[in-house]
């Protein structure tokens, strides 16, 4: 168990230094954005980076999935692999290339369409090229390069909008920029020419790998109208300024997101690896009572310092962004436990099943916002996010226990989820903040005391 708990905080480590940046600094960014680009602006220019990651997992046919599953394979030669990546990434660019000119149909994005077109494509290489270097181990590598995106990210973010004031453009070719130059690197330093010149598109392989990651994109698409159509239907029934507001208060949320997806990069392989060897439910439900404590602490001591960090992050355009973030992040903590078993489920096999309860999750945010906001407006689009992270989370769960002896604490999962959701209503209405935030960290404290002690235990075996 030692070992097994060692191997996965040394993948996260790794995975945290090349993925890390290039989520994280969005979030280091929004000062620089609310204060050289207007509400409008920054809103579409979000807008734009947010259907380009759409349209990523649809035309590349979810293969990096496959990539990472099928590679860690010990019958398969990764090589195989990789020309099954290649040849999926040259019919992506054909793809996006016969669907841009059909980006008028959507007026917001028409002007900024070719723009479109070079993100999506650079970030589907991108994509496929990171899941083959951990498919070889390359972790460092990985580290490395996505260390080097984020540096080119953030400096050319910098030159472009601080200093050329060049807007949306600015925004747009900072980010292409920095996938294109990741992708070339990682493509020469990985040695991906020579594997995929040493493979072959072999039938069987790729209708395998085909036949795993396909039925995700409904899942991909399902995940991203989860975290994105309440900015869609914000922009649409709201306005621009509506969204410039709500863009602003969904960055905090994002890290915490930003944070889990780094571990459940890590999680995804260690799960795979045990499900193959053991299939130990016990390491399974460890692991989600420790990963469930963090998620929702997390979100209980950012909830508490909210309102005087958003008066010094944002500018004074975008003040009311703070009154948005407590439900925001009850929506991020269980968006974060739904996310924990999507690599069960692919380690199972069973992605159909995961699918289903995310298609699920996206129908019910659709919903309610709809309903909601044009009554509301952002906290209709707030309202409805959180309320369908937590039926997902729900359903999830349920899922997984259909398959898996998995039996974490429920007592301390839904105490802290309890903790996490009043310290919100308190840090909403001004209730008391001094005393109530000191007592909900005591409770959180107490609430944990034995899940902490599993840990160090687990660490000593």
């Amino acid at each position: 168990m030692k070992a097994k708990f060692k191997n996965l905080l040394r993948d996260s480590a790794l995975f945290a230094a090349g993925s890390a940046g290039s989520r994280l600094i969005l979030f280091a960014l929004v000062p620089l954005y609310t204060h050289c680009l207007s509400p409008e602006e920054y809103g579409t220019s979000d807008l734009i980076l947010t259907i380009a990651r759409l349209l990523i997992p649809v035309v590349t046919l979810m293969t990096s999935c496959g990539i990472l599953r099928f590679g860690l394979m010990k019958t398969v030669r990764r090589e195989n692999v990789a020309a099954t990546g290649a040849a999926v990434w040259l019919f992506s660019v054909a793809a996006l290339t016969a669907l841009t000119p059909l980006s008028g149909l959507y007026r917001a994005v028409y002007e900024w369409r070719w723009y479109l077109f070079l993100c999506a494509s650079a970030g589907g290489a991108v994509s496929l090229l990171f899941s083959y270097m951990k498919v070889k181990n390359q972790n460092r590598l990985y580290a490395a390069m996505g260390v080097l995106q984020t540096a080119v990210f953030a400096c050319l973010n910098v030159l472009f909008t601080a200093v050329l004031r060049a807007g949306i453009q600015g925004v747009l070719l900072a980010n292409i920029a920095a996938y294109v130059l990741a992708a070339s690197l990682t493509f020469g330093l990985a040695h991906v020419g020579r594997d995929i010149r040493k493979g072959r598109l072999e039938g069987k392989l790729s209708k395998q790998m085909l036949a795993f990651s396909t039925p995700l994109i409904l899942h991909e698409l399902s995940w991203w109208t989860l975290q994105s159509a309440g900015k869609l239907m914000v922009a649409s029934i709201a306005g621009a300024p509506a969204l410039g507001l709500y863009t602003a208060a969904t960055k905090v949320p994002a890290v915490l997101n930003t944070l889990t997806s780094i571990f459940n990069q890590a999680w995804g392989i260690s799960s795979v690896r045990e499900m193959e060897s053991t299939n130990a439910a016990d390491f399974y439900s460890q692991i989600f009572d420790l990963y469930s404590a963090a998620v929702f602490g997390a979100g209980i001591f950012v909830t508490v310092i909210i309102r005087p960090f958003m008066g010094i992050f944002v500018g004074g355009s975008f003040s009311g962004a703070w009154q948005y973030v407590p439900l925001l992040l009850a929506g991020a903590a269980f968006c974060a436990i739904a996310a924990f078993f999507d690599p069960l489920f692919s380690a199972l096999r069973k992605p159909v099943s995961s699918t289903l309860y995310t298609v699920t999750g996206a129908a019910a945010n659709i919903a309610v916002g709809c309903v909601l906001i044009p009554r509301l407006g952002v906290w209709g689009a707030a309202i409805g996010t959180t309320a369908a992270y937590a039926l997902l989370a729900c359903l999830k769960i349920h899922g997984v226990k259909r398959h898996l002896a998995f039996e974490p604490n429920w007592r301390v999962y839904l105490t802290n989820a309890a903790i996490m959701l009043l310290t919100g209503a308190a840090a909403l209405w001004n209730w008391q903040m001094l005393p109530l935030s000191g007592v909900a960290c005591l409770a959180y404290v107490w609430n944990n005391q034995v899940t902490v002690k599993r840990l160090f235990h687990a660490l000593k075996k």
